[in-house]
């Protein structure tokens, strides 16, 4: 029986170094800040662009190794769900938290300062394990 889908896939870069936490049972984990960018068209016949940032959670020994491995600016393609999570401080809650556990990450490549071209969604789509739409 098919009861939904919860999936996510983004390509981007690393704002910030992978930091690094154990949960109170010991569970290792990773969290990553990521940069995507997305444009479209606005009225006046230009281009209007914004960055979105993420929140993502790597879990157990994929977290192990990626915290040696990736760093602030790196290009990453994330596979994963959505979870979300309410934040207590004792006083207060704060609204409804969303964060991303990743399921699958790709490394494809360390930050360059010259002009470096970017895979096309076609591209990051193939290295998912998403099947294309016809």
């Amino acid at each position: 029986m098919y009861s939904g889908l919860n999936r996510v896939i983004l390509y981007g870069r690393l704002g910030g170094d992978p930091e690094a936490s154990r949960t109170e049972s010991g569970k290792f984990a990773v969290r990553l800040r990521l940069a995507t960018r997305r444009s479209w068209p606005n009225e006046g016949g230009g281009w209007e662009e914004r960055t979105d940032w993420h929140r993502v959670t790597v879990w157990g020994e994929r977290a192990e190794r990626l915290q040696r491995t990736v760093k602030k600016g790196d290009a990453v393609l994330i596979e994963g769900h959505l979870s979300y999570f309410d934040l207590e401080d004792g006083e207060t809650v704060r609204p409804r938290q969303v964060a991303i556990n990743a399921d699958k990450i790709e490394f494809l490549g360390k930050r360059k300062f010259e002009q470096v071209e970017e895979p096309s969604a076609a591209e990051i789509i193939a290295k998912s394990s998403v099947e294309p739409m016809e």
